[in-house]
C-alpha cells in the first residue's frame, strides 16, 4: 500500500478494481459502480500517460502491476459482456492478453 501511495496511477487503478469488484457483489447497483470504476481507470492511465517516469526496480514493479490489474479490469469486462459472438469473445480477450505483456 505505501508503494501504491507513492504512485498515484496505480492508486486510481486500485480504487477502480475495488470499484469494479463492488459493482459485481451489489447488482442493484452494478451500473453506478461499473461507471466509477470506467472513470477512475481513465483517470488512472491519464495520470500514468502523462508522468515521465525514470525506470528504475522499484518503478517497473510498479508498472507490471499496474498493467497486470488493467488486463484484469479488461478481462472482467470482456467475460460479462452480453455478445454471444465467440470471435468477438476472442478478440477482446486476445486485446486483454496484449495488455498484459
Amino acid at each position: 500500500m505505501k508503494t501504491a501511495l507513492s504512485a498515484p496511477y496505480l492508486m486510481q487503478k486500485i480504487l477502480a478494481t475495488a470499484a469494479l469488484h463492488t459493482s459485481i457483489l451489489f447488482p442493484s447497483q452494478r451500473e453506478f459502480y461499473h461507471h466509477q470504476a470506467s472513470g477512475l481507470q481513465i483517470r488512472a492511465l491519464s495520470i500514468f500517460n502523462s508522468s515521465h517516469l525514470e525506470l528504475d526496480a522499484e518503478k517497473c514493479t510498479l508498472i507490471v502491476v499496474f498493467s497486470s490489474l488493467l488486463a484484469m479490469h479488461s478481462l472482467c469486462d470482456v467475460v460479462k459482456s452480453p455478445d454471444d459472438d465467440f470471435s468477438n469473445f476472442l478478440k477482446s480477450f486476445i486485446c486483454c492478453l496484449d495488455v498484459a505483456s
